[in-house]
Formats: C-alpha cells, sequence, structure tokens
C-alpha cells in the first residue's frame, strides 16, 4: 500500500492553490471561460513569463510566432470538433430494439459506417495563405494500391492539408471525383 501512495503529495495545498485562484478569475472575470481560466492559472503558475524573459530577442520572436501558428491550429480542431452533423444519430453506440425499449449495441459496420458519414460531412478548406501551405500540396503524387493481388498506380493532385491535423493531406485522383485522405506516412 505504502509504494501505491509514494508517488502522491503529502498535503492538498497545491490542488487549493489552483482552486483559489480559478476561484479569484471567477469572482472577477465572471463571464471567462474555462480554457481562458485554464490558460492563464498555468501562466501564473509555470512562470512562463519569466522563462520567456530568459531567453534572446530573436528566440522570443520565434516563440511568439510559433505560439501565434498553434493558435491557428487550435480554432480549426475547434471549428472541427464543433461541428454539427446533419444526422445526429451518427454519434449513437447503441439503438433501441424493435418493439422494446432496449437497447443493443451498434455493430462494427455500423459504428464505421456513422464514421465514415462524419468524414463525409466534415469542412474541407483550402488554405488561403501561401506560405502557410504544405510543400505537397499543389503536388501530383503517384500511390501504388494491392488490387485483388495486382499492384496498380494511381495518380492524383494533393489538394489541401485536414484542417487541424496537419499530417493528413486530401487527394483527388485522375478520373476520380471523390476526395480521399490519407496520412503522410502512407504517402512516403
Amino acid at each position: 500500500m505504502k509504494l501505491k501512495v509514494k508517488a502522491a503529495p503529502k498535503t492538498s495545498s497545491y490542488a487549493e492553490s489552483v482552486f483559489g485562484q480559478l476561484d479569484h478569475l471567477i469572482r472577477t472575470r465572471p463571464s471567462t471561460k474555462t480554457l481562458a481560466a485554464e490558460a492563464c492559472i498555468m501562466f501564473l503558475n509555470n512562470k512562463t513569463l519569466s522563462w520567456l524573459e530568459s531567453k534572446d530577442t530573436q528566440e522570443q520572436q520565434e516563440l511568439m510566432k510559433k505560439a501565434s501558428k498553434g493558435v491557428k491550429n487550435l480554432r480549426d480542431k475547434k471549428e472541427v470538433l464543433n461541428q454539427i452533423p446533419d444526422d445526429k444519430s451518427v454519434f449513437n453506440f447503441t439503438k433501441t430494439k424493435e418493439g422494446t425499449k432496449s437497447r443493443k449495441n451498434l455493430t462494427v459496420e455500423e459504428l464505421i459506417t456513422n464514421l465514415k458519414m462524419l468524414v463525409r460531412q466534415s469542412i474541407v478548406r483550402d488554405n488561403l495563405d501561401e506560405s502557410d501551405k504544405h510543400v505537397l500540396v499543389g503536388k501530383r503524387v503517384k500511390h501504388r494500391f494491392d488490387t485483388n493481388g495486382e499492384d496498380q498506380l494511381y495518380t492524383g493532385k494533393v489538394i489541401s492539408q485536414v484542417p487541424a491535423f496537419p499530417e493528413w493531406f486530401n487527394i483527388v485522383y485522375d478520373e476520380d471525383r471523390a476526395v480521399y485522405t490519407y496520412h503522410h506516412q502512407m504517402m512516403i
């Protein structure tokens, strides 16, 4: 038993301190969002400002630029996560049995179908800022697929990166209007 609790803090003073800071923020700024309050508390407790001031000017600017790009990525992720599908039943893991009130789990195939519906409905936007585009965007690619035991080459064009997921790319193949999404490691 002693081994299990060895890493646990001896007192709860740190947790009480954090909750005190949160209480103060909520009282002084009642309309603040939880994420903003959390960021403020982390900024204070991690001594981020003193750490940033210890860096030289050029490194400070690089860190701030990197953080600014990270905000855009977070906003894109938030936009993707806040999307509401046309059919909200795609979020269900169970369905009602016919003629009864009891529920049964969806099959793996039904869950996969629901996931595919969500992906189809997700927003695919082109990045308007040319400097932020990945080098693969706009390039022609060839993919080799094993079809019925036979290798086939498919040629297409990388049209964009998936918003909020920088390692995923959208590709349109020649003679096919569908948009396919691949992780960049699968494209090597």
